[in-house]
């Protein structure tokens, strides 16, 4: 390993808050980060962007949240009230100052983790939408469900060379792989950033909820864990239904139907095959995706 490469490793294991921006992967983001800076979307469209991306989702949030903007000290957890904190211009400039991909990377290699994320995301808000007793709202599970892996683009960030290992685990569906690196990394990211303390905690623990002291960091990242394991290919149905899975035991504490998760589980692969298709689609990098299975709105798109 040459000397860059053991300073990259060095800052990815031991100082993940030193990173102050990252490569956006989601194609509605991209689309606006090609836009002249003269011109402004649409709130729809921004709002869009924020709600689809790891990166721009991590850092909108924690900067609403931080001494600069959080005047009246009230947690902000959902893409449309961080905008109206923040405002759109600085919205606009979060996007227009993130960096490219490494030019080693494409945009259709790291498809595999943004279609990751968005079906997490998905899984995690129907789940939260469905749930009576749910601590939060299906906005919020969402909003750090996409953030959930941003451990993942930190390391493709600063070391191109990781994206083989990060594919392996996605395409092993990180079964029987060490997530706790990414996991951390993910913690000391958003920390620095300034998300509250129950979006760190889950991301800390989104492989193992019961790591989790703090009761609502639990529910969330149990509602992340269960995401992940249903969108494993080899969790078939009549596994969930007699409850042999290795979420059984989160699923009851959090009590969640049998039903609801087949539903879910159901919508969820779709939305990542979907995102999957577009992404690989002839011209798709200059085009906006039309994903008819993925809502973006307000706080109560429900």
């Amino acid at each position: 390993m040459d000397t860059k490469s053991k300073y990259q490793s060095f800052l990815i294991q031991y100082h993940a808050g030193v990173a102050r921006d990252l490569p956006i992967i989601s194609p509605f983001a991209r689309e606006l980060w090609r836009l002249p800076r003269t011109r402004t979307p649409s709130i729809e469209a921004l709002t869009r962007a924020f709600q689809t991306d790891p990166f721009l989702a991590a850092k909108l949030t924690g900067a609403s949240n931080s001494v600069f903007f959080a005047h009246d000290h009230f947690i902000v957890l959902t893409v449309p009230e961080a905008i109206r904190r923040v405002g759109v211009r600085y919205a606009m400039n979060l996007i227009s100052e993130a960096p490219p991909l490494p030019p080693s990377l494409d945009p259709g290699e790291v498809a595999v983790l943004w279609a990751h994320c968005m079906a997490v995301a998905d899984a995690a808000k129907l789940m939260a939408a469905n749930l009576p007793s749910a601590p939060f709202a299906p906005e919020v599970a969402h909003l750090v469900a996409i953030i959930h892996d941003i451990g993942y683009l930190l390391q493709i960030s600063y070391s191109p060379n990781t994206w083989d290992d990060i594919l392996a685990r996605l395409e092993r569906e990180e079964s029987h792989t060490d997530n706790a690196p990414h996991q951390l990394q993910g913690e000391e990211l958003a920390k620095f950033w300034s998300l509250p303390l129950a979006a760190v905690e889950a991301i800390k623990s989104h492989h193992e909820p019961n790591r989790c002291s703090d009761p609502h960091a639990r529910w969330l990242s149990g509602i992340i864990a269960i995401s992940e394991v249903l969108l494993q290919r080899n969790s078939e149905p009549r596994q969930i239904e007699a409850d042999e899975w290795s979420a059984a035991t989160m699923r009851k504490e959090l009590n969640v139907s049998r039903e609801l998760l087949l539903q879910v589980r159901e919508h969820a692969l779709q939305v990542h095959d979907e995102c999957m298709r577009y992404a690989h689609r002839p011209g798709a990098d200059g085009v906006v995706p039309r994903l008819q299975l993925i809502r973006t709105g307000g706080d109560n798109d429900e």
